[in-house]
C-alpha cells in the first residue's frame, strides 16, 4: 500500500515538471510529452538491460493483439492531457478529477472482471467511497467559490 501511495506522489511531481518543461520548450505540450516519454523509454530500456530475459521477452510482441498495445497511446494521452491541463486547472483540481476518473473506471473494470481482472462486484461501501471522492472533487474544484459563501 505504501508503494502505491508513493507511486501516487510521482503523478503531481511529473505534472509540475512537465508543465515547467513545456514553458521551456516554447509552450509545446507535444514536445514536453515527447521528452517525458523519450527519457522514460531510455530509463526503462536501461532497466530492461539489467533484468535477465526482459528484452528477449519482447520477441512475442508481434503475436499480441493490437488492443494489448493501447497502453502506450493511453499513457501518451495521459501525459499530454496532464501537461496541457496543469497550468489551466492547477494540480489539485486536475488530479482530483483524474483520481475520480480512475476510481469510477476501476470500479467498472473490477465489477465486470474486464481485461482478465478478478471480478469484484460493486457493493454499497464502494459506492459510498466513490460518492465521497466525487464530493471531494466538487470541493477541490469549487473551493474558491465555496469559500466566498462564508
Amino acid at each position: 500500500m505504501f508503494a502505491g501511495l508513493l507511486a501516487g506522489t510521482a503523478i503531481p511531481l511529473q505534472a509540475a515538471i512537465n508543465s515547467k518543461l513545456r514553458l521551456e520548450l516554447g509552450s509545446s505540450v507535444i514536445a514536453a510529452a515527447l521528452v517525458s516519454f523519450f527519457v522514460g523509454t531510455i530509463v526503462l530500456f536501461l532497466a530492461a538491460c539489467t533484468q535477465a530475459g526482459a528484452l528477449r521477452s519482447l520477441s512475442s510482441l508481434p503475436q499480441q493483439p493490437l488492443w494489448k498495445l493501447l497502453g502506450g497511446p493511453l499513457g501518451a494521452f495521459f501525459i499530454f492531457a496532464v501537461t496541457f491541463l496543469t497550468p489551466r486547472l492547477g494540480l489539485a483540481a486536475l488530479l482530483s478529477l483524474v483520481i475520480a476518473g480512475q476510481i469510477l473506471t476501476s470500479m467498472a473494470f473490477d465489477h465486470f472482471g474486464l481485461f482478465g481482472l478478478i471480478e469484484q462486484k460493486i457493493v454499497w461501501p464502494k459506492v459510498l467511497g466513490a460518492l465521497l471522492i466525487i464530493g471531494g472533487v466538487v470541493v477541490v474544484n469549487f473551493s474558491n467559490e465555496l469559500a466566498r459563501l462564508r
